[in-house]
């Protein structure tokens, strides 16, 4: 749910964006608003909604609520990585690279997440029980170490 949401924001967004700027929708629908002159970017309303989703997600346990959160989630994620280039540059350029790298990398973090979760987690498994067991033979050799003793004169 998240990976859909996320990617259909994004998508929906870009869409109007780019629709906005050639004249095609006008500059007062929902994503695009202006409050006593002051822009309101929808990183804005990305952040809200990843508050709300939060605040939800540990309020309410219900497996049928959660789909509808994670729902939400992905939509507050979409909205605010879609200007992430805006977060490293404080600039209004919605055709900044960076956006479109964090949304690569979300996405591509999120299809991990979804589709190969049980691969990951084996190979984090495995990575740390084995590292574990060198930490121990390693601890096992010293404790048995023997030090020479110091021979008296």
């Amino acid at each position: 749910m998240v990976l859909l949401f996320f990617l259909l924001t994004f998508v929906v967004s870009r869409t109007y964006i780019y629709l906005n700027t050639v004249g095609i929708v006008p500059d007062n629908w929902f994503l695009n608003r202006s409050i006593r002159g002051v822009h309101i970017h929808h990183l804005a309303f990305g952040i809200v909604i990843l508050t709300i989703s939060g605040y939800l997600a540990l309020i309410f346990h219900s497996q049928r609520i959660k789909h509808y959160i994670s729902a939400l989630y992905g939509v507050g994620l979409g909205l605010a990585y879609d200007e992430f280039g805006m977060w490293l540059h404080l600039r209004d350029n919605y055709w900044i690279r960076q956006s479109y790298d964090a949304i690569a990398i979300i996405t591509v973090l999120l299809i991990n997440i979804v589709y190969f979760g049980n691969l990951w987690q084996k190979i984090f498994y495995r990575f740390w029980s084995s590292a574990l067991r060198v930490k121990h033979k390693h601890s096992h050799k010293l404790a048995n170490l023997s030090l020479p003793r110091r021979q008296r004169e």
